[in-house]
């Protein structure tokens, strides 16, 4: 009898080898730029029907305190809407949550579909265990020289308005297209780019190196794609098929135009007030973690509206989050009938505590005695009136 052994060929080997190396190198470029990935959201005001956070793109840090998104992305917002949502790090508890900060355009090139904004907030608006997370981002190079037809590439961001990063992988089809005052130059890549994945980061997946933005166009509904509403019942398409870069050269000189440096040193940890590192201007003041009294003013309120922090023992942060809820809604209704409030939200994850309207000032201030109150703090408007600290949108 004849056995025969079925051996892999030289071919087989070396090209199962080349596989693991690929997925090794999007595996370590996705771990450097995942941090730097931002959704860009438009944030209404708390009394507005409906969606309050609306997903609009992606966008990327490519320097401390600086963004880059598309124009698109963020035409025709009020400056007051404007916000970027940062990730913080997954668990396997959690996953998507988010920290919000506001953003100012400080800049934008609507040939090539690009804007430059800077992040600015004067407090962190999640607080972990007492202290406000770290925001960590990796300094990122950027390859500005056209890659080569079948270059591995891939792009991540926040599709179909997703809350979670996610990267999809595929290969530049032309590193050529037309260059026109009605269409800027772009790449061509055979790669999934829906809504949502506008204006994140496109990347080499062996170096890491960004090569340009994503630029998503919608597709023909009846050959290419399929119809998805999104919040505020916006209808919108998605393709399976060719995806649009606009070159990292653009990227690179809307930067130098508004002298923001490219990181190129080592690891940055910063925390989240965004300290204007390479702006020279001086850094926000910043307000305790903490406030020193159990009541606390804010500029520019929205009037008998408040925030109402509870002490931390009222219920165990270990608590499965159906039991935290329930005990942190039972303390809010309590405390809203005896103050004659109405309680408009809950808040049981990273800050335990609840929003509520009250009819006067008086109020608000014999709510924060109550003993199971840490403090009472008025609802400021969201408004970019941060003085000379902001940098001013270019016309």
């Amino acid at each position: 009898m004849v056995l025969s052994l079925l051996v892999p060929s030289h071919g087989q080997v070396m090209s199962a080898q080349t596989n693991a190396q690929q997925q090794g190198n999007l595996q370590k470029s996705i771990a450097l730029i995942r941090p730097n990935i931002v959704q860009v959201i438009r944030k209404l005001p708390p009394n507005t029907p409906g969606e309050q956070i609306i997903p609009l793109g992606s966008g990327f840090f490519v320097s401390p305190g600086y963004v880059v998104t598309n124009w698109h992305v963020i035409d025709g917002l009020k400056p007051e809407e404007l916000m970027v949502a940062l990730p913080l790090p997954d668990t396997e508890r959690m996953r998507g949550n988010f920290d919000d900060a506001r953003a100012v355009i400080v800049d934008q090139d609507k040939v090539h579909d690009l804007a430059l904004l800077q992040v600015v907030r004067t407090r962190p608006s999640s607080i972990i265990n007492g202290k406000p997370p770290e925001t960590r981002i990796n300094p990122l190079k950027f390859k500005t020289d056209r890659p080569l037809d079948g270059t591995q590439v891939a792009v991540s961001g926040y599709p179909l308005h997703n809350f979670v990063v996610q990267t999809n992988q595929g290969a530049i089809s032309s590193a050529w297209d037309v260059n026109t005052k009605e269409f800027a130059d772009r790449y061509k890549a055979d790669m999934t780019i829906n809504p949502g994945n506008s204006g994140g980061p496109v990347f080499q997946v062996e170096t890491g190196k960004i090569i340009g933005c994503a630029a998503y166009q919608p597709a023909s509904v009846t050959s290419q794609g399929e119809r998805v509403i999104l919040p505020g019942n916006k209808s919108l398409s998605y393709n399976f098929g060719l995806a649009m870069i606009i070159p990292a050269r653009y990227v690179v000189d809307l930067l130098k135009e508004n002298k923001v440096t490219v990181i190129s040193d080592d690891r940055l940890i910063y925390p989240p007030e965004f300290s204007p590192l390479v702006t020279g201007r001086p850094p926000v003041e910043q307000r305790p973690l903490i406030p020193r009294t159990k009541f606390v003013k804010v500029q520019n309120p929205i009037p008998n509206k408040y925030i109402v922090v509870l002490n931390d023992d009222v219920v165990s942060s270990d608590a499965p989050l159906d039991v935290r809820r329930e005990r942190i809604t039972a303390i809010a209704n309590s405390l809203a009938k005896a103050h004659r409030g109405t309680v408009e939200s809950v808040y049981e994850t990273a800050l335990k505590g609840f929003s509520i309207e009250l009819p006067n000032e008086s109020a608000a201030i014999a709510l924060s005695k109550e003993p199971q109150v840490k403090w009472v703090e008025e609802v400021a408007r969201l408004w970019l009136g941060i003085s000379n600290q902001a940098p001013q949108p270019r016309r």
